[in-house]
């Protein structure tokens, strides 16, 4: 009788376990959020969440906040803080991911799914803010590196910039005050274009033709896809050194890197820039964005690869990139306030015809690449109006 009572009681507990495993696997799920090509998947047993109203005042915002902390979103946010790790995303590109998990999952007005945003971000340590009036709620972030596009403001000896910046911003928006999350140490989101991200790899060919002396010269050169969109969705940020810093996929270039080699073969030097030059100012076709964008657009190389029209600024990058990769020689960027023109100038150790200048002790010599039949050293610029222009370069 005693060994029927053990034997029922241990089943029962048996039975017991199995269903609570059953349970636990019925309400977990496995969501999936395919991030710039790159597969994304959270195990997560609910979804719930608080609400947001619209007009959200202060006080909201804080009974929103204590009752998030009480659901599965708190642990969602940490682990896709880990998920960005992995990835190597850098604070912009961590942003991204916590906002396209929040469209994609997240239920509600859009007053609650920029809530949700935000305390990902506060919670990661970022600085950030919600700012309302009426219809319009917004996240504005503070940036380590200030961006040149979309509306901003300071507060509290900060600059604040729009998570939205093609967005319409009314006048005297109210700053909601965060008394939930701890407010100091926040550090500014920073943008790393030196990092590769972990992303998706979706490769496109672009054919590239240009003269040079009566001949023709025809080429593929590649890029990835996703890590373009990637770049793109980030802000824009002031002309800079960075641009040229920008990481790139080296394995993408290796077609253009036959066809360089077999094209310059038997030239110096000087006489490779010059071939460069001449490639960059014929194979990639130039158009200012104020003609066709609603505001400027700074492109890395991967970008300007995959444009079908880049500026001034975006050629003298490529140009730089190009002249380093295939003749080892560096160089900077200049910026012509007066003309309002980007060119560039190769460093140089030899005398050389055409106009050089000295910047920092180094020896330089002048190129346009926006310009075509331009050679190096030739300009329409004077020697004043170089010399008066803002230098850009590789830190």
């Amino acid at each position: 009788m005693d060994f029927e009572v053990k034997y029922i009681d241990s089943m029962l507990k048996y039975f017991a376990i199995l269903l609570l495993i059953f349970v636990e696997s019925v309400h977990a799920m496995d969501l999936t959020l395919n991030f710039y090509g790159e597969k994304v998947v959270l195990q997560i047993h609910s979804l719930n969440h608080p609400k947001l109203k619209k007009g959200a005042t202060d006080q909201d915002l804080r009974i929103f906040q204590s009752k998030l902390a009480k659901t599965n979103w708190a642990e969602t946010f940490l682990n896709l803080n880990a998920k960005a790790g992995n990835m190597d995303l850098d604070d912009y590109g961590k942003f991204n991911l916590f906002k396209s998990f929040v469209l994609k999952y997240a239920e509600g007005n859009v007053f609650t799914k920029k809530a949700l945003v935000y305390a990902a971000l506060r919670m990661d340590g970022l600085d950030a803010k919600l700012a309302v009036k009426e219809d319009f709620f917004e996240i504005y972030i503070c940036m380590k590196q200030p961006t040149d596009y979309g509306y901003s403001f300071r507060n509290e000896g900060k600059t604040y910039f729009s998570t939205n910046p093609g967005g319409v911003h009314p006048e005297h928006i109210q700053i909601l005050r965060d008394t939930f999350y701890e407010n100091a140490g926040l550090r500014p989101f920073s943008i790393n274009l030196k990092r590769l991200p972990k992303i998706g790899t979706k490769v496109k060919k672009r054919d590239i033709h240009f003269y040079r002396k009566g001949l023709e010269y025809v080429s593929t050169i590649k890029y990835n896809e996703h890590y373009v969109n990637y770049l793109n969705d980030m802000p824009m940020l002031r002309l800079g050194g960075h641009l040229l810093e920008a990481a790139i996929e080296n394995y993408l270039f290796t077609e253009l890197d036959d066809s360089v080699a077999q094209w310059t073969e038997s030239m110096n030097a000087f006489e490779k820039q010059n071939f460069l030059l001449h490639m960059v100012q014929q194979a990639f076709s130039y158009k200012a964005d104020i003609d066709y964008r609603k505001h400027e657009k700074r492109n890395t190389v991967a970008q300007s690869i995959a444009d079908d029209f880049i500026d001034c600024e975006d050629k003298a990058v490529l140009y730089l990139f190009l002249a380093d990769r295939y003749t080892d020689t560096k160089g900077i960027m200049l910026y012509s306030k007066d003309k309002k023109h980007v060119n560039c100038a190769l460093e140089i150790s030899q005398k050389s015809a055409g106009f050089s200048f000295r910047y920092k002790s180094k020896k330089y010599l002048i190129a346009e690449p926006a310009f075509e039949g331009y050679d190096l050293s030739e300009t329409d610029f004077s020697p004043g109006d170089i010399l008066r222009s803002q230098v850009f370069f590789m830190e």
